[in-house]
């Protein structure tokens, strides 16, 4: 392991300078087909390649403000640092002054439609290959130290024969060793850790295990496991089914920026009771990525071990 971290080279990005607007850069090489969804910086859409008429998903920041610019240009460049069957590939992109764009493979659907059409639990053996295929994207990005940081049913696309993506890499960055501080205003609540529910801004891979235990538990239940409407509710929903933490299960728990003693103490109701349709090495897995201490959750690497997947592949 590496003591110094290594910053993801943005510069590497190269700006092309261009007369023509971004929409007519975009509409020489695709057709746009429809929207697929928006984001606060921009849109994306489905469109065909002029050129193979094959159909890909075009992400198009359309201002290249300061801040817009640095998220732009760090997942391109993060982006093309990455080679992986379970990742979604980077197949262009274009950096000009007025916006940016970045192509992708297309998906059909994600995770989260997926489990809607299915109109509650999805069978077992469709979650053991989703969850191994989740977990060997998971588990190289850790192993060339990046975080994904938004993991959750949205960002996990099923392709055709149940191949999956994990795509979405906005909020993404490299780890730094020894931890640094980052914004814990990252991953969409119902999938956030409780270190960055509680305020810590130094974390590691643990987040994005959290996140992967909290969508393993969706596919099994068919809704997400913890659904609360606020921060604090989230923190009580996770600590009313793992038990409320304290120094001994977790040290430096009650020194974090948003603990307070006058939370209830909560005893824990126990994963094996609301996720016991995965049977006994589901909910031993599940267990074992829903830990409230980071450090004693299973990482990614050792997941791909677990009798839970290892029967399967076997």
């Amino acid at each position: 392991m590496v003591d110094k971290a290594v910053d993801i080279p943005i510069d590497q990005v190269t700006e092309i300078k261009t007369t023509i607007s971004l929409e007519e850069i975009i509409a020489k090489k695709y057709k746009k087909l429809g929207t697929i969804g928006t984001f606060e910086e921009g849109i994306t859409y489905k469109a065909k390649t002029i050129a193979s008429g094959n159909f890909v998903t075009v992400k198009e920041y359309e201002e290249n403000i300061e801040g817009i610019q640095q998220h732009c240009l760090r997942e391109i460049a993060l982006l093309k640092q990455i080679n992986h069957k379970n990742i979604v590939q980077l197949l262009d992109y274009s950096y000009t002054s007025e916006g940016s764009y970045m192509v992708f493979e297309y998906a059909e659907k994600n995770l989260e439609t997926y489990i809607e059409n299915f109109n509650g639990a999805l069978p077992l053996q469709t979650i053991k290959t989703i969850t191994k295929q989740l977990l060997e994207a998971v588990a190289y990005l850790h192993t060339h130290r990046i975080l994904h940081r938004n993991i959750e049913p949205a960002n996990v696309l099923i392709c055709q024969q149940q191949t999956v993506k994990l795509a979405n890499f906005t909020y993404a960055r490299q780890i730094a060793i020894p931890l640094r501080d980052y914004t814990y205003e990252v991953v969409a609540k119902w999938y956030k850790a409780p270190e960055l529910l509680l305020g810590a801004k130094a974390y590691g891979t643990g987040i994005d295990m959290w996140a992967v235990g909290c969508v393993i538990a969706e596919m099994v239940n068919g809704k997400p496991l913890f659904q609360g409407n606020a921060l604090i509710e989230q923190v009580f929903m996770i600590f009313e089914l793992l038990g409320k933490p304290n120094e001994k299960t977790w040290e430096g728990v009650t020194h974090m920026q948003y603990w307070s003693d006058l939370l209830p103490n909560f005893s824990g109701t126990g994963v094996e009771n609301i996720c016991g349709k995965a049977g006994s090495d589901g909910v031993d897995l599940i267990s074992k990525m829903l830990v409230c201490d980071p450090s004693q959750r299973i990482e990614a690497k050792d997941a791909l071990k677990h009798t839970f997947i290892k029967c399967f592949s076997e």
